[in-house]
């Protein structure tokens, strides 16, 4: 786990050591990502520099140093995530005859190897890891950036004063020469209607964000007409699912369940460091807990919060000793909270509104005192059906709400019935996601995702959220968190053959009597008592509303300040203003609202922000 950045002149133009120097500043920028070792590489005659930080997790010598050169020196990488499988494609490219003499035991070897001998797409299917990577082709002199099928790892990347640039994260760009700092509408519309920036666009307008499974080859003659493709489609995945989703008993597809994420979990446990587990004590990290394979040297840690309706350090201890294992509760107290605030905007470095971060934020910062990777609960919901809306979708009398709107509208008639539905399905999400509208006439949003038809509403909710909420607000919150003090977060529910089987059950695996995650409940239940399986969904929150009226109000009023946003003009001061009055006299529900223009306006103001006066570009 690690940070990239890199940059292809449009023109090849600067020296070796100029280029070197430019590799270095970015690979500064990433130093939280990757403490234990700095890359660099150029060619000036192609224009082409690389840089890259290293938090060493497998092979901790030299050999698996990056960037990193293939064994023919064709191809040069820089490798930001995990190759969980990388033996067992060593071994298969060792039965081909395709090896190398190898080096040492690292995945990005392995993953070198592979595309030497396989090529990149054939390559990345046949893989199942997280990534984000930047590969150079000195023969055909063209660079290729990819992303895995989930989106667990971050890319950027844009054109900047004569150059396509790209990086893990924003900062390592921001300070390159020329860089444009006007703000894209965009973004702010999904910033301040959603809590996030929603891929493919970036807070910046001149950058844009590699989408999920996807790829983008980039050369001094494409330039700017390069377009990212897929290499995997989740839309594709369902599709392909579909075809054996009747098949499954309950029995079998519990069983199937067990096996898969058992592997998953012995895959994301091997490393050459010391490794944790966050336990929530909810569904999705107890169930990773149970698949901890036996004698396994993994941590596990909870978090206590001084709050009462926070704290569920007592269920998740409780858990880990049903399962055999010793929990340790890594204590967060208010203050510390209230202290990190200020910080955050340097954290994310793009501005980011879920306050699940602070806590997130914290419980990283104390795990990585004890262990370099931890495995986390992520996108158990999106694949099981755990979230409220996923469950109400499914019932009728939301299914006869929707008639009734069908009814009233007189163009649904027009409509055939999976437009209806997909309309539908659209419009609670809508509701779901999109809080208000602070921008004087902020751009439109709806998820781009086309599904095929056959879906239930509640499973066609489930891939809106993998496809947005999950990429773009989960595991950039996780990611950023953890990775901003060098701690490796690994998600074992989004496990390639995980991922295949949680599409392929049919609905009543899923969500049965009223609960979500069926299947996976009665997996759980082979492990631990029923009322620690069946316990309400507590998430990961803090008591925003009370503390932006209490300990917060202070900072928060200063950054509201009506001749602040009228000065800026980004936002409508009128709008925010009466949210604030609102808020500050009692009424409920409006912290979220307020959260995502904090955020923004504490981004604004930190020196990696564009400033105080920030330009909008149209």
């Amino acid at each position: 786990m690690c940070g990239l950045a890199g940059l292809l002149l449009a023109r090849p133009d600067q020296p070796h050591e100029a280029l070197l120097a430019r590799a270095r500043a970015m690979a500064q920028g990433l130093a939280a990502r990757g403490p234990d070792q700095e890359g660099t590489w150029a060619d000036a005659h192609a224009g082409v520099a690389l840089a890259f930080r290293r938090l060493a997790v497998l092979d901790l010598s030299s050999a698996g140093s990056q960037p990193m050169h293939s064994a023919s020196r064709r191809y040069v990488l820089v490798f930001n995530g995990e190759i969980y499988d990388a033996e067992a494609r060593r071994a298969e490219l060792e039965a081909q005859g395709r090896a190398p003499a190898w080096r040492g035991h690292a995945d990005t070897e392995v993953l070198l190897a592979a595309i030497e001998a396989w090529g990149l797409e054939t390559t990345l299917e046949r893989c199942d890891g997280m990534f984000a990577l930047a590969l150079w082709d000195t023969l055909e002199r063209t660079l290729t950036l990819a992303r895995d099928r989930l989106g667990e790892k971050p890319l950027y990347y844009g054109w900047c004063a004569g150059a396509f640039v790209f990086g893990s994260q924003i900062a390592p760009l921001r300070g390159l020469p020329g860089f444009d700092t006007r703000l894209s509408r965009a973004a702010l519309a999904s910033l301040l209607l959603r809590g996030w920036v929603a891929a493919p666009q970036a807070i910046y307008a001149c950058l844009k964000k590699l989408p999920a499974g996807s790829l983008l080859r980039v050369s001094a003659s494409t330039g700017a007409d390069a377009r990212p493709q897929a290499w995997w489609s989740l839309a594709e995945e369902v599709g392909r699912a579909s075809a054996v989703r009747s098949r499954w008993t309950d029995e079998a597809a519990t069983d199937a369940l067990g096996e898969a994420l058992r592997a998953s979990v012995r895959a994301r446990v091997h490393a050459d460091v010391p490794v944790g587990l966050l336990l929530s004590g909810g569904v999705d990290s107890s169930s990773v807990a149970a698949c901890l394979p036996e004698g396994a040297d993994v941590r596990i840690f909870t978090a206590g919060f001084e709050e009462q309706a926070q704290d569920e350090s007592g269920q998740a201890v409780e858990v880990a000793r049903q399962l055999g294992l010793e929990a340790s509760v890594l204590r967060v107290a208010a203050a510390d909270a209230l202290a990190l605030v200020p910080r955050l905007p340097t954290l994310w470095d793009e501005p980011f509104a879920d306050s699940s971060q602070i806590p997130t934020a914290l419980i990283c910062a104390l795990a990585r005192r004890e262990v370099t990777v931890v495995l986390t609960g992520d996108g158990g919901d999106e694949l099981f059906g755990g979230y409220a809306w996923h469950r109400a979708a499914r019932s009728l009398l939301w299914w006869w709400r929707q008639r009734w709107a069908d009814a009233r509208n007189p163009l649904a008639g027009s409509a055939s019935a999976a437009e209806r539905v997909q309309r539908n399905v659209h419009a609670v999400w809508r509701e779901r996601v999109l809080a208000w509208d602070p921008l004087q006439g902020g751009p439109a949003l709806e998820p781009g995702l086309r599904l095929p038809d056959g879906l239930s509403r509640g499973r066609r909710l489930q891939a809106l959220d993998a496809a947005t909420y999950l990429p773009d607000d989960l595991l950039v919150k996780v990611d950023r968190a953890a990775m901003g003090v060098g701690l490796e977060p690994r998600a074992p529910f989004l496990a390639r053959d995980l991922v295949r089987l949680a599409w392929s059950l049919p609905d009543r695996q899923l969500v049965r009597g009223g609960r979500g995650k069926h299947v996976l409940r009665t997996f759980l239940r082979k492990r631990l008592p029923e009322r620690l399986v069946e316990r309400p969904k507590q998430g990961f929150s803090i008591p925003l509303d009370a503390w932006l009226r209490g300990p917060l109000a202070g900072w928060a009023g200063a950054l509201l300040e009506p001749s602040r946003l009228r000065a800026q003009g980004v936002l409508a001061p009128e709008v925010v203003g009466r949210a604030w009055d609102a808020h500050r006299a009692g009424r409920a529900g409006l912290g979220r609202r307020l959260w995502s223009v904090l955020m923004l306006q504490a981004w604004l103001d930190a020196p990696s922000g564009p400033g105080a006066r920030p330009e909008v570009a149209p």
